[in-house]
């Protein structure tokens, strides 16, 4: 994790949003593998964010869902002002202030595409952690034991995404693993 988020050229200060929006309040469970290796109520794995490779963290301790900077960065995305300050309480204690969100969020994995508000925050292990926020409104259940979430379709549709038992990969993304190849890391 890393200290404060800074803003893109030509976004609003934090102090102009704030102003607009005033300052809105999120949880974070976990931000990285160290807060996730002995946790249970969580589950881990690849997915696809606007057709680029994510590592993800299904996490319902989370209010909102997020997307680290340096993916949003490397992937190109774009930004838009969440119209307000979203000041996020970590794990350690301390609190993140963003005011960016992906625009026009989009993720997919197991043959199913999913619309999605990402909030972009400084984060360093995992590319994207679905909040509780994003799993309500798809009507998934996390199933600890079996590190799996399900999900209720609205058009009657059921299915199952099976993550990562055991440990967290290395390599966070394929993206990032690419942009370390690329630098000679």
């Amino acid at each position: 994790m890393t200290g404060s988020n800074t803003q893109a050229l030509g976004q609003k200060t934090p102090a102009a949003a704030a102003a607009q929006g005033g300052t809105q309040r999120a949880r974070v469970f976990a931000l990285t593998k160290g807060d996730v290796e002995h946790a249970e109520a969580v589950v881990t794995g690849t997915i696809l964010v606007l057709s680029m490779p994510a590592y993800a963290l299904f996490d319902s301790g989370s209010s909102h869902s997020l997307i680290a900077s340096t993916f949003v960065r490397h992937a190109g995305l774009d930004l838009e002002s969440l119209g307000f300050l979203l000041s996020v309480s970590t794990p350690s204690g301390s609190v993140l202030v963003t005011s960016q969100v992906v625009k026009g969020g989009q993720l997919s994995f197991d043959g199913q595409t999913f619309e999605v508000k990402l909030i972009k925050l400084d984060m360093q292990d995992f590319d994207v952690i679905l909040g509780k926020d994003w799993l309500a409104a798809n009507r998934a259940n996390i199933n600890c034991s079996k590190k799996e979430v399900s999900f209720r379709l609205p058009y009657g549709q059921n299915f199952t995404f099976k993550g990562v038992k055991a440990g967290v990969p290395m390599v966070v993304s394929a993206l990032k693993a690419s942009y370390l190849l690329q630098r000679g890391a």
